[in-house]
């Protein structure tokens, strides 16, 4: 599997329990905002229980715990590994900017609604100015984090999907070579030829030089002598029945003749090709055996 066709896969299939899971690790800083809230004010006249500051920071968590499958969701849509990498680097900077930008706009009144003692704020008034830049910054800095648990999702999923693909080829290896044809190269006049043996039907000399295979497809026209192609094939089956001809015993259906002059052998294909005498005998046990 190819690692695009992995990347599509995993983008296909994430699992929803995952996705939860991932969202609720904003209750850990939550409960630690709230104790370190309720620790600062315990000895001043701002002084508040820990339920109250929890019910006062909550609502911030609450939303990035919302907001959390939406992150997700555009790290799916846009992964930063595929495309061009800067391009989607500033994409998610922009995305991360309007997202502190849009925790900010929410969160500070929302927090003023369980606040303890209710503050008068404006669109553009103190409790934005005065909070703004933290929130900004925690917005960004949650989507930072979610892009970086996103990414990493992803990447492992990849990973996984490929190691199983190439742990199921290397299992069965020779099962699979096995399955898959032999291919040969042939150095012809004009360049390079691919065949598989089992197309050859015998081989003989050229009269302008080298050799014609003669195969299924048609003829091709190779370099090299006969013995030359000889060596090339011989692990492939092939033998000489003359000292011009070269055949594939797998194509061999019938030889004929032999007791006072050359033998022929038919081939599958209708064709028949000469077999000399003192060859009859090898080729015919070859064949029985």
């Amino acid at each position: 599997m190819s690692l695009e066709a992995a990347t599509q896969s995993t983008q296909k299939n994430r699992p929803g329990l995952l996705v939860l899971a991932t969202s609720m690790v904003w209750l850990v800083p939550a409960l630690l905002s709230s104790t370190q809230q309720w620790a600062q004010l315990l000895d001043t006249p701002k002084h508040m229980s820990w339920i109250a500051a929890f019910l006062y920071q909550a609502p911030s968590w609450l939303l990035l715990w919302l907001a959390t499958p939406l992150v997700l969701l555009a790290v799916k849509r846009w992964p930063i590994e595929s495309g061009q990498k800067s391009l989607r680097i500033a994409l998610h900077l922009g995305l991360a900017l309007c997202f502190g930008v849009a925790f900010l706009i929410v969160s500070v009144p929302a927090r003023n609604l369980v606040h303890p003692k209710p503050v008068v704020w404006e669109f553009f008034g103190v409790p934005y100015f005065k909070s703004g830049p933290q929130f900004v910054a925690v917005g960004v800095f949650a989507y930072g984090l979610l892009l970086l648990i996103g990414t990493l999702l992803d990447t492992r999923a990849r990973l996984r999907l490929l190691t199983e693909d190439s742990s199921g080829v290397e299992a069965e290896p020779e099962q699979a070579a096995a399955k898959a044809p032999a291919r040969l190269i042939i150095e012809t006049r004009v360049g390079k030829s691919v065949i598989a043996p089992a197309e050859i039907r015998w081989v003989q000399p050229d009269a302008g030089g080298g050799c014609v295979l003669k195969s299924d497809a048609g003829d091709i026209r190779a370099r090299g002598s006969l013995a030359e192609i000889e060596e090339l094939l011989a692990e492939h089956g092939f033998f000489r029945v003359h000292r011009s001809r070269l055949a594939n015993l797998s194509r061999v259906t019938e030889v004929v003749g032999g007791a006072h002059r050359e033998a022929e052998a038919k081939l599958d294909s209708g064709d028949v090709i000469p077999v000399s005498r003192r060859r009859r005998e090898e080729l015919v046990s070859m064949l029985s055996g």
